[in-house]
């Protein structure tokens, strides 16, 4: 990325407001950065290949409601890659924009984070349970699969049983009881 690069991406960051980037500032940045939508997917590309977190959080932050081409494949080599590493966008950040995005090549990306994350959760499955909302949003045969397996799998916490059968819209097929499956008196 060249310097001309580094600096459309610094004016791009510095038109954001502090805290949560929604639609309306995305749509503002992209009004006053005509190139944006169209230069993104390849900026946030190098960001992430150089490990520029502080400069890739709030670019895709804001690229999540732009909906570029092209955005979904570089979501999921951060997150196959373990990152992102620090900066304003989390992991958890880049699940729920895929889920958005709708990306139904995201699947053994997410399924895979799933696995990784909840077992480190224990009481409370915040993070996984993204991985779950995402996969419904996806919706596909594929995604509404992993997360009927999610459900009958025993050996899993109830919450996040009970999470992925209401994300796949089975929990009365299966007879869950959300009360008991969530462990309410």
């Amino acid at each position: 990325m060249d310097e001309e690069e580094l600096l459309q991406v610094d004016r791009a960051r510095g038109l954001l407001a502090p805290g949560w980037i929604g639609p309306d500032q995305a749509a503002a940045v992209a009004a006053a950065l005509p190139e944006l939508p169209e230069r993104v997917v390849p900026w946030l590309r190098e960001l992430a290949a150089a490990g520029d977190w502080s400069r890739f959080g709030p670019l895709v932050l804001t690229a999540q409601w732009l909906r570029p081409p092209g955005l979904a494949p570089v979501l999921r080599g951060v997150l196959e890659q373990g990152g992102p590493h620090g900066g304003v966008a989390t992991r958890e950040d880049l699940v729920s924009a895929l889920g958005e995005l709708g990306d139904p090549e995201a699947v053994p990306t997410l399924v895979r984070f799933f696995e990784e994350t909840w077992p480190g959760e224990q009481p409370y499955h915040s993070t996984s349970a993204k991985a779950l909302e995402a996969l419904g949003f996806i919706g596909t045969p594929k995604a509404l699969a992993a997360l009927r397996e999610i459900a009958t799998d025993a050996s899993r916490p109830d919450p996040l049983r009970w999470e992925a059968a209401v994300q796949a819209g089975i929990e009365e097929e299966l007879g869950f009881d959300e009360d008991e499956m969530l462990g309410v008196p």
